[in-house]
This record gives structure tokens, C-alpha cells and sequence, in this order.
């Protein structure tokens, strides 16, 4: 059996226009759709998702049961899957995107604060984090220098981003650096449309505990499998051009 990671989402709470319709509601639905073990929706700038959906639990109550397990991670129990909701953030700025995940503490964006600040606090309780997109500055990716500048502090890189349909050459050399400098490299979506959250991502086929030593188990040891696909011409369309109308 495939224990899926989706590690790489944005919803409502990333604020941007064409992201209006992609409430908790849907994300949870999707979840359920595509058997998704683990996911984290990294909202730009904040971790709003987590906790909005733990408080108001009671209205998704027809389609799921949340309970917490703890600060970092919330049990989501549908009538035929269960699946595990992780607190996670994407840094979302000029310094280089990070995604921060599975702290057990509140993210707090704190527009001062270096990528070493980032990097601790990320630590210091509990979380991973990794480099989003990297290559590509274009997309806010910290670039090459600053990736093998800060590669050893890191937990993960993001080598394979969907979205990067124009720029698979980005994905490949991300690839390659990940080979290179022996670090954890992990299929994301990147999804701003809730139908993708499983374009890409990662597996393993160990069981794995609602528990972030356990899952940084797994990446450190780099006991996964990358699934990569593209989202189509068509969804890029939808998603950033029509969904701004």
C-alpha cells in the first residue's frame, strides 16, 4: 500500500484571488478522494488552515471526525480513509520560499527573519524544513548559491515542484543537486487548485505513526518513492488565468 505525502498546498488563506474557492471543504474532500496520507497545506505567510480547521471541526463533521493529536498534527477520520493533517507554512517572500512543516508550535511569518532564523525555529519545535522550488528565483526559489549555501542545515529540497511546467529543467537540476550533495529530494504539487494535490508527491510503503520523528524518519532515510507528474497546460489556465476572472 502507497502511504502519500502531499507536502506542498496552498488554499484560501494564501489570499490570492484565484485561490477563492479553495476552502478547507474542498481541500478536505479531495484529501479523501485521492488517499492521502499525510498532507500539509503551506499557505504563504501563515498557518492558518491548521488551526481553522481544528476549530471549527463541528462543520465538517457530515464528511469527516477531527481530533487532534497533538500541536503539530490532526486526525482526519472519513467513513472509508483516515489521513493525517500537519501544521506547515510556506515562507513566501524575497530571502528564498522554505516550507516549514510539522512544528509544534504556531507559525508566526516574521518578516526579519533570515533563512538561519527560519531554519531554527523550524527545529527548535520539532518541524522540518526544505527549500521550495529552489532553482528558480524567477518563481522565488532561493537560487543555486544560496541552496548549496544553507544545503547542510536543511532537511529536504523540493526537486520536483508540478507546477513547473515551463521550467522542467529547474526540477532536473534540483534533482541533481539533491543526488550530489546527498540530501532528501521530494515530489510536491505545489497545488493552488484542490484537484492537484496529488498531481505529485511522495510514498513509502512502511507504516508510518501520526508522528513527525516518524516522518522525519522517513525522509532522512530517504525511504520514499517520488511520484512526478505535470499538472496540464489546461489546469494551469484554469487556476491562474480564469480563476483571476
Amino acid at each position: 500500500m502507497e502511504n502519500k505525502f502531499s507536502f506542498h498546498n496552498h488554499s484560501i488563506f494564501s489570499n490570492d484571488k484565484f485561490l477563492r474557492n479553495e476552502t478547507p471543504n474542498v481541500i478536505l474532500k479531495q484529501i479523501a478522494r485521492d488517499k492521502i496520507l499525510f498532507f500539509a497545506i503551506t499557505d504563504a505567510q501563515n498557518d492558518m488552515f491548521f488551526d481553522f480547521v481544528m476549530k471549527n471541526r463541528n462543520d465538517y463533521r457530515d464528511m469527516c471526525k477531527i481530533e487532534p493529536i497533538n500541536n503539530a498534527i490532526t486526525r482526519i477520520e472519513y467513513d472509508n480513509w483516515h489521513s493525517f493533517l500537519v501544521r506547515g507554512m510556506e515562507k513566501h517572500d524575497f530571502g528564498g520560499h522554505l516550507l516549514i512543516i510539522g512544528t509544534d508550535k504556531k507559525i508566526e511569518y516574521k518578516k526579519h527573519y533570515t533563512i538561519d532564523d527560519w531554519i531554527n525555529f523550524t527545529h527548535d519545535n520539532g518541524g522540518i524544513c526544505g527549500a521550495a522550488h529552489p532553482i528558480l528565483r524567477f518563481v522565488g526559489g532561493m537560487g543555486e548559491e544560496m541552496l548549496i549555501k544553507y544545503i547542510d542545515k536543511l532537511d529536504f529540497i523540493e526537486s520536483f515542484n508540478a507546477q513547473l511546467v515551463f521550467y522542467k529543467k529547474a526540477n532536473s537540476r534540483a534533482e541533481a543537486i539533491s543526488v550530489r550533495y546527498d540530501i532528501p529530494g521530494i515530489a510536491t504539487p505545489d497545488s493552488h487548485n484542490h484537484k492537484n494535490i496529488a498531481k505529485a508527491y511522495f510514498y513509502t510503503k512502511i507504516n508510518i505513526p501520526p508522528d513527525m520523528e516518524a516522518v522525519k524518519k522517513i525522509i532522512s532515510g530517504k525511504s520514499f518513492t517520488n511520484v512526478k507528474h505535470y499538472v496540464s497546460y489546461a489546469d494551469l489556465i484554469r487556476t491562474y488565468i480564469i480563476g483571476r476572472l
